[in-house]
This record gives structure tokens, sequence and C-alpha cells, in this order.
């Protein structure tokens, strides 16, 4: 049975372990609100009214609706909708989030990958969005001040935005965003690179999406339904596969490793992530729940873990969930203890 715990005691009993922490779309959402599925669809479907016919009836998930498209080209198109509307209804500046937003992220982040962290963890978000990466960008640079940054995370992209695949990345997109692209080589068509979008005085990173999304030009994400369609695009893409390496590293080689996620409901379509844990030798993760569906949900991969542990003569695993509401992600009046 998976056990109900406090984030804050959850903390408190693993201070000297490595820490590493999922983030679903409830992160987002948390201030954002139009990144739930409703008003992307909305979004979608009104710039498309034909796109609505593609979705099951009274069901805006698009994950679902990709699982139901028999046709390529109706796939395509679904995925299509996403993206776009992410981008349309994305704020359009990073400054869209306060400060004190961005300090109370940080707060939220730094038991993860705090400077003083030792051993530091990893950061990994299945969301297509900027947010994160605007929190981590604009960490400790307040004008006309030195900072020492409260966070050391970087996601792998040096300073004129290529990916670094031998970097060491504390943070990583496990199904793309809307900023990251991959390109042919000028001279090796055949040898791809990936590249972060960048900002630009006078072209915010929302414009520059805009301009690639208009010229046919799509970034690198997974829209798939389903698990299995989710593992072939991630070998597609030299980052979704870097991505999806770490991730399995992690849960098969960091056995004194502890595992939390927030916001991430652990959908079907996610399949691909659950046993990932469950074939890994992790021994302790701390899923944060937001209902009582959520609550349901981590009885269920309780189980499952369990026995996949058992079949295969793994470590066995022990699951605690905690309030997500308790964090208080983007409105923290104090720092956590690390």
């Amino acid at each position: 049975m998976a056990e109900q715990i406090t984030f804050a005691e959850a903390l408190r009993r693993t201070h000297d372990r490595r820490r590493h922490l999922l983030l679903g779309n409830g992160f987002s959402i948390g201030v954002h609100r139009a990144f739930g599925y409703p008003a992307l669809y909305e979004d979608a479907v009104h710039h498309d009214p034909g796109l609505a016919t593609l979705f099951p009836p009274d069901d805006t998930n698009f994950e679902h609706a990709l699982e139901q498209c028999g046709d390529p080209a109706d796939a395509r198109r679904v995925r299509e909708g996403l993206i776009r509307a992410v981008a349309a209804v994305h704020p359009e500046h990073s400054l869209s989030l306060t400060e004190e937003q961005c300090r109370s992220c940080r707060d939220f982040l730094e038991p993860f990958v705090g400077r003083n962290r030792s051993p530091m963890g990893t950061l990994f978000t299945t969301n297509y969005d900027m947010l994160l990466h605007w929190v981590l960008s604009r960490q400790g640079k307040n004008p006309g001040t030195k900072q020492r940054s409260p966070l050391k995370c970087w996601d792998g992209f040096a300073g004129n935005g290529e990916w670094n695949s031998e970097g060491g990345a504390q943070a990583y997109y496990l199904h793309g965003a809307v900023h990251i692209y991959q390109f042919p080589q000028p001279r090796f068509p055949d040898r791809p690179y990936t590249r972060m979008l960048r900002y630009e005085w006078g072209r915010p990173l929302t414009k520059q999406v805009d301009a690639y999304l208009r010229a046919g030009h799509f970034p690198v994400f997974i829209a798939e339904g389903g698990s299995k369609e989710k593992r072939a695009r991630q070998h597609e893409r030299e980052y979704l596969a870097a991505a999806r390496h770490k991730l399995r590293t992690i849960c098969r080689k960091d056995a004194s490793g502890v595992l939390f996620t927030f916001g991430h409901s652990f959908g079907d379509s996610d399949n691909h992530i659950a046993e990932e844990i469950g074939a890994g030798i992790v021994r302790t993760v701390f899923i944060g729940t937001f209902s009582n569906d959520d609550r349901e949900r981590a009885r269920q991969l309780t189980a499952a873990w369990t026995a996949a542990r058992a079949a295969a003569g793994g470590p066995a695993i022990r699951v605690r969930w905690f309030d997500s509401a308790e964090c208080e992600v983007w409105e923290r009046r104090r720092p956590f203890a690390a």
C-alpha cells in the first residue's frame, strides 16, 4: 500500500539522499491554467474546427484522440493542433512570471538541484512549455547586484543554444518542448544537431516559435497517444533519446537515490515512464497527488511496481504519496528545508 506523508517530512527523511524530481502538467497549470487540455482543445478547435471530429465525445485529451487516429494524416493534424495551441496560449515573455513566482519555484526546486545539495539530483519534465526554462534562466539575476545562484541546474544547451550531449545536464525535457528544434547539419544532412532557441533582442522566444511554426518547422516533441509510440519517437530524435537514457540510468543504477513526482498523473500514455521505475532499483518514490484519482493511481502503481520487482528479483520499492498543494510551488512564502 502507498502510504501518506507530508512533503516536508519526505524532505526531512531524505536530507542526505540524492533526490530526483519528475514534473508533469500540474506544475505548469499551477501558474498558467491555459496549459490544461480543455483550454488547449478550445484554442486548437478554434483555428481548425474540423479537429473536433478526431476527438472522442466529450473528451479534450489530445493523447486519447491520437490513440484512436487510424489515419497518419489525422494523427499529424492532432499533433500539430496541440503544439500550435501550446504556443498560442503560452505567456508571451519570461517577465510574465513575477520575481515572486520565480523565487517561490526556485525554493521548491532547491532541495533537488540546489547549489549546496550533495549529492545533486536531476530534474525531468514531460511538459512542452517554457516555464521551467524561464525559472532556471532567471535564477539569481537581479539588476545591479551580484548573487550566488541558489540552483545548480543546467539544461545541457550551450550559450549558442546547441545541445551538448557530454555536458552533464541536470534538467531534461522527456517529451521535448516548443523551444527545442532538430536541424540537419549544413555540410552533413544525415547528422542532425539539436538547438534550443535563445532570446534575441526584440524577438522573445514565443515570437521565434511562432515564426518557425508558420514556416512549417515543428519542435522536438512527443505527443503520441500510446507508450509504445512514444518510445519509437524517442529513438528518432537525438535529444529525446539522451533524455530517456538519463532517466533509465537513474532508475536502474542509482540505488541510493529517491524519486519525487509533482503534477504527474501517470496516465496510460506515460506507461513508458512508469515501467522504467518498475524495472529499476530506486527503492523509494514519493508521488505528489492532487485528487482522489491520483491517490488511487498511486496505489495501482505501488502494486504494479512491487509485482515487477518481485518477478525480476529486484529490490523492494516503497511508495508514499503527499498532497501536492503543500508544495505551494508558485506562491511559497518561505523556503523549504533542504
